[in-house]
């Protein structure tokens, strides 16, 4: 059988000689890194121009597996065209509802201003008249919780929550949500409602261990907020025994997180590594503007850096 590189294949080689490859049509999942005394050989097969005959070499079934060598008459062209119809005509109804600017944080680098008003009750009804009327033109509905800090008000997401849940039972279309928050108030009893209202994402932002954290996002009375965090984090991880939830640790790199990144992997893959809901996600803290963000201006990293972490991780 004849096999082609992808017309989607990347590779880069980073500062310890390694190759990295990405296939854009494959995603993330396509990541890999190939060592320095098999580059040249996988170079070799990838930046090959025309067809190949299948090798046995487990180095070529693997490129085969991943999506970097395909069979000679793959189109590609039009994979790439049904994945961005599916991107343009997604049936599912998205929406992101602000439960209120209030925030019960005050981190280094947000440049919010705290507006302190909740989603008014007219706010919340109009929302659910806007799902009744369009239920039919979807397949299912998603609510992405936001705020602000959004469970400073869960009597929104409750109320909200049941209200179009009726609206997606009477319609026969599933209902999920996701909720961005701080973690703070993700008390046992606010974890029950959330459940209750089919919040099965979340994504939590905790910056490094705790020195880092608590320097970072602190209450906005002053107070450190990273124990009660992660006690939260544990309470899901030992006590919610929904499989469909998972929970996506945020974290927001600094100079001084990134000094720090080999303890910092090792406390969250004791703590949650054996837990497939949960996943680490890293991106640098940025200057997004305000006053409080100069504090802090020497901590901060160039876009440059990004590839640094990761190699760090990688090897970890």
């Amino acid at each position: 059988m004849a096999f082609k590189s992808s017309m989607f294949n990347h590779y880069v080689e980073n500062e310890d000689e390694e190759l990295v490859l990405y296939n854009s049509l494959q995603g993330t999942s396509s990541i890999r890194l190939v060592g320095e005394e098999k580059r040249e050989k996988i170079k070799e097969w990838i930046d090959q121009k025309g067809p190949m005959e299948e090798q046995e070499d487990p180095d070529f079934q693997k490129l085969v597996e991943y999506g970097y060598l395909i069979p000679q008459d793959r189109d590609e062209k039009a994979l790439r065209e049904m994945k961005y119809m599916e991107r343009i005509m997604d049936p599912t109804l998205y929406l992101v509802v602000h439960t209120t600017g209030a925030c019960n944080f005050r981190c280094q680098y947000c440049a919010a201003d705290f507006d302190k008003k909740a989603m008014p009750r007219e706010i919340q009804d109009s929302l659910i008249r806007f799902v009744r009327r369009n239920i039919n033109k979807y397949n299912r509905v998603m609510i992405s919780w936001f705020g602000g800090e959004p469970l400073l008000e869960m009597e929104v997401i409750d109320y909200v929550s049941q209200k179009v849940m009726e609206i997606c039972r009477k319609a026969h279309k599933p209902y999920t949500a996701a909720v961005t928050s701080n973690g703070y108030l993700l008390s046992p009893r606010n974890l029950e409602i959330l459940i209750r209202s089919r919040v099965i994402y979340y994504t939590i932002t905790v910056d490094g261990l705790k020195e880092t954290h608590d320097r970072q996002r602190f209450l906005a009375g002053g107070g450190p907020s990273f124990d009660v965090i992660i006690e939260n984090l544990r309470f899901i991880r030992d006590h919610i025994k929904n499989q469909s939830v998972h929970v996506n640790i945020r974290t927001n790199v600094t100079r001084e997180i990134l000094e720090i990144l080999p303890e910092y992997y090792a406390f969250y893959d004791k703590e949650f590594g054996m837990d497939p809901r949960f996943s680490l996600f890293v991106r640098l803290a940025g200057d997004w503007g305000g006053d409080r963000v100069k504090k802090m201006h020497d901590s901060l990293m160039d876009i440059r850096n990004v590839g640094q972490i990761y190699r760090a991780l990688m090897k970890l």
